[in-house]
């Protein structure tokens, strides 16, 4: 079972699916190429990107403390605006399985950017 959880303004909305491949591991990006210092969002940073063409990702760290900045990819793009270090309160995470309203097909969860976590 997949959980997948919005919030709808302060309210948790929990939807369930059952997958038949197994969610992806977090990881970092395997090739990164360095691209120079620049600044992101008023920010002086760190410029990486990865891959090439309809696959090129770029992101954004500090050069003051390597926190992230901006992510973008060819689907998607975030701007990392209230990045707070360390792991997340694990009860962000609770879900009560039966209270979840199932979800029949599509994609059943997120993908913020936990592909391109720093290690």
């Amino acid at each position: 079972m997949e959980h997948h959880i919005e919030m709808e303004g302060k309210q948790r909305k929990c939807y369930v699916s059952e997958l038949r491949v197994q969610m992806p591991l977090p990881e970092k990006m395997k090739w990164p190429r360095l691209v120079g210092v620049e600044k992101k969002n008023g920010l002086q940073s760190y410029h990486w990107t990865e891959g090439k063409g309809d696959s090129l990702v770029d992101y954004f760290e500090t050069v003051e403390d390597r926190r992230p900045v901006h992510l973008a990819t060819p689907a998607m793009t975030y701007d990392f605006t209230s990045y707070t270090p360390g792991a997340p309160d694990p009860a962000v995470f609770e879900v009560e399985s039966r209270s979840c309203e199932e979800q029949v097909g599509g994609f059943p969860y997120v993908h913020v950017w936990h592909y391109y976590i720093r290690m």
